[in-house]
């Protein structure tokens, strides 16, 4: 599916018309952007036929793009980063997911073509880059991960660590990237630098995103676990207490921190 040449990618949008100056091309770019972003929601709220749906519309408009400079920077960096990401989804998809967007929207992928769309995007230091370097990360990440077993760091960890200092060195302050980081150090057994940087990306948000609470609540969360294996119990309760103790629903990972706070609390009366 995704392998096609440079004669068989049509030049046309999907009214037809003929795409001639980068202007036109980033219209379409930005729709394809729209499409991916939509079938992503519909994924998370497991519509998959309407996520396939929406993806493939997404699809045809990022292989409606020329391939060459008349499409511009802005619109190359949007479909390499959409054909990368589209793929994947399809690619990582779980087999009963994967047999109904097969089915209804003709979609296939597989893992190699799509980090190498999305090394192309980052290489090409466009609009989208830093979010092709956060998705290949996640990738490797998952790559080198084995549930339920204890593996050493693999040579995937190290292509992700490799991604995330370029990318720092870009953007010193990306909470994403520092986030990143120590997901690197996690799979590295790195524990103290982990909790260093996580501290350090729950101080930013804290300081500079207060608005955004979720996203200090699940470092809250990461802390209190990261504490808890460590059998460092007070300082997992630190974590753990106010986002236990908040209003019931206030925000997705309460359920968690209540139970990794009954953990700690259960080891805690143990000792």
């Amino acid at each position: 599916l995704w392998h096609r040449s440079s004669r068989e990618v049509p030049s046309s949008n999907q009214s037809g018309t003929l795409i001639s100056n980068p202007e036109q091309a980033t219209v379409v770019a930005f729709l394809a952007q729209a499409g991916l972003l939509q079938g992503t929601v519909l994924l998370v709220q497991e519509d998959y036929v309407r996520a396939g749906l929406a993806l493939r519309t997404s699809l045809n408009h990022l292989r409606s793009l020329p391939d060459h400079s008349t499409s511009g920077p802005i619109s190359q960096s949007l479909r390499h980063f959409g054909l990368g990401v589209i793929t994947l989804f399809v690619a990582r998809a779980p087999d009963s997911v994967l047999t109904l967007v097969h089915l209804f929207a003709g979609l296939t992928g597989d893992v190699e073509s799509a980090m190498q769309e999305l090394r192309w995007c980052s290489q090409g230091d466009g609009a989208m880059s830093t979010f092709a370097d956060i998705v290949q990360i996640a990738q490797l990440l998952a790559s080198s991960t084995r549930m339920h077993e204890v593996v050493e760091p693999s040579k995937d960890v190290q292509a992700a660590d490799d991604i995330v200092v370029s990318a720092l060195l870009r953007y010193p302050a990306a909470v994403p990237l520092i986030w990143a980081k120590a997901a690197v150090c996690a799979a590295r057994f790195q524990h103290d630098e982990q909790r260093r940087l996580l501290e350090k990306v729950k101080t930013i948000v804290d300081q500079e995103f207060a608005e955004s609470e979720i996203k200090a609540h699940r470092v809250g969360v990461e802390l209190g676990y990261l504490h808890l294996t460590r059998g460092e119990w007070a300082l997992a309760a630190e974590h753990l207490l106010p986002l236990a103790c908040e209003p019931a629903g206030r925000y997705a990972g309460q359920a968690m921190a209540r139970l990794l706070l009954g953990v700690v609390r259960a080891a805690e009366g143990q000792m």
